[in-house]
């Protein structure tokens, strides 16, 4: 039973959605209300789902499990089958993620822990999260170029990172998981110099879904783009510190560890070392010896 309180002559409410395979995508905004959802009189025998809100404009108070107050830019997750209130004082805009329990298991195994729980979108994941699911609009899902999974998939494995964060037990890495987990890395490893390497391409190989792949990774804080990323600079770095690649250009080395795009590469290595490659590579001439100890280690 769901009960909405406020002026009827002054509420107002408007509403987009869009469906995105498991995850129905809805964007809500509209006027000052108070709402209370009772689960266990006529909706009770409706289909149980989670949702994920996420309030994009001015802070109101909710109460799910516990009282919380949910500043903009913050995130809960609402179980259908549990009571929900909320008082907005002010006009309201909000996102919002609709999805069956079965869906986020997949990524978190006791996903309860964290339902009614505020997601704080200023630090940890919950920043990844806040900023990607604002971005995830209706009209977005509508113009995507990519299958609709791969942008589900990274909501679900932005919450199993969150939940390894907050340390729930539930989502501490298996040990049958753990042989897969240096499997994904050892293939990253071998295959990172491929210059369109992606996910797709890893679980290929290892014959296991793209969803299995992250939530792997997920598991252990890790995502497939930093694992790509860093082995690329790693291997790069050790090719500029290297007497045997002297002859090669830092565009010609960064190349050969996969990066296409020579202003990213110098980037990503001076955000990763604190000096650009061809500082390294002055650094490293000035110092043979270690350059060479380096680039043997």
């Amino acid at each position: 039973m769901l009960l909405i309180a406020g002026d009827p002559l002054k509420f107002e409410s408007h509403m987009t959605a869009a469906s995105a395979g498991s995850v129905s995508v809805i964007r809500q905004s509209g006027s000052s209300h108070s709402v209370r959802r009772d689960p266990f009189h006529a909706d009770r025998a409706q289909e149980h789902t989670w949702h994920l809100i996420v309030n994009l404009s001015s802070a109101w108070n909710a109460h799910h499990r516990e009282a919380v107050r949910l500043l903009p830019g913050e995130m809960m997750i609402v179980d259908s089958r549990m009571d929900f209130m909320v008082e907005i004082t002010g006009r309201y805009d909000v996102a919002h993620y609709k999805f069956s329990p079965a869906w986020l298991r997949q990524w978190v195994p006791v996903p309860e822990a964290l339902v009614g729980r505020r997601i704080a979108s200023t630090s940890g994941w919950g920043r990844a999260l806040g900023a990607y699911l604002a971005e995830l609009s209706p009209e977005a899902i509508e113009a995507s170029p990519l299958p609709v999974s791969v942008l589900t998939d990274h909501i679900g494995a932005l919450l199993a990172l969150i939940a390894a964060e907050r340390d729930l037990p539930a989502v501490v890495a298996r040990r049958r998981d753990d042989s897969l987990h240096r499997r994904i890395r050892d293939c990253i490893a071998l295959r990172s110099a491929e210059p369109g390497l992606c996910a797709a391409d890893i679980a290929r190989e290892l014959n296991i879904s793209v969803r299995s792949l992250h939530r792997t990774l997920a598991a252990h804080s890790e995502t497939f783009g930093k694992l790509l990323i860093d082995r690329r600079a790693a291997v790069a770095v050790r090719m500029i510190r290297s007497s045997l690649c002297r002859r090669l250009s830092l565009a010609e080395i960064g190349r050969r560890a996969g990066f296409t795009d020579p202003s990213h590469f110098s980037r990503v290595i001076s955000s990763r070392y604190g000096m650009t490659p061809s500082r390294i590579r002055d650094g490293a001439q000035r110092s043979p010896g270690d350059a060479e100890s380096s680039s043997g280690s």
